[in-house]
């Protein structure tokens, strides 16, 4: 199916959905603006299921929101964006969406049930009284890009972020490139490196 902007389940998951909070957050301060935004449709964007080329995306123009980070929080922004008809890119160093999840540890599951995981639009499908898995969210990220039409551009991993001027920002990509907007959205999340205790030698690897 796809994002369904009035799913009353949806709503829930928004209400109720912790990670959600930063977004609305984020989204709330910049949306003041829109009015000063150019409209552009971004309809038509490679399957993001595949590992996407930056060249396979168009370049940001100077007016543009960046949203740095396609796990739950960016996507979920991307979402309110899209909606506002603002115009955005969402930018993410993995090679492909819910990676951040897929590279955990294999018995990983939400800590909060179904019914309250799933992000605006679309719901989390099975049990609503359970918990998902490592690879089922993974793959629901994934899937939710590609049903809502967020422009997404993977192999794209911001390593410098600087203001430019007075109004405008710049961020520099693993591989040189540069991408300019007036506004930009840090969705990137916690937990990005793992702590190992040194008592860790001493077990044998996951099974």
């Amino acid at each position: 199916m796809p994002c369904d902007e009035a799913s009353p389940l949806a709503a829930s998951s928004h209400q109720n959905g912790h990670s959600l909070a930063l977004q609305e957050t984020l989204f709330t301060r910049f949306a003041a603006r829109q009015d000063e935004l150019p409209s552009r449709s971004w309809f038509g964007f490679p399957d993001v299921a595949a590992c996407t080329s930056p060249a396979m995306l168009a370049p940001m123009q100077s007016d543009d929101i960046l949203v740095i980070g396609a796990g739950q929080a960016g996507l979920a922004t991307g979402y309110h964006l899209r909606r506002s008809n603002l115009d955005f890119l969402i930018v993410d160093g993995a090679c492909q969406l819910g990676d951040s999840w897929r590279n955990r540890y294999k018995s990983l599951t939400l800590f909060t049930p179904r019914q309250f995981s799933g992000l605006p639009g679309l719901p989390l499908v099975g049990n609503r009284e359970l918990y998902a898995t490592r690879e089922e969210f993974a793959d629901y990220l994934r899937t939710y890009a590609t049903r809502c039409g967020l422009p997404v551009q993977l192999n794209s991993r911001v390593v410098r972020l600087t203001r430019i001027g007075a109004n405008d920002f710049e961020a520099t990509l693993q591989n040189g490139d540069q991408l300019q907007a007036t506004h930009v959205i840090v969705a990137t999340g916690g937990f990005q490196k793992s702590a190992v205790p040194p008592i860790s030698t001493k077990f044998g690897a996951e099974k």
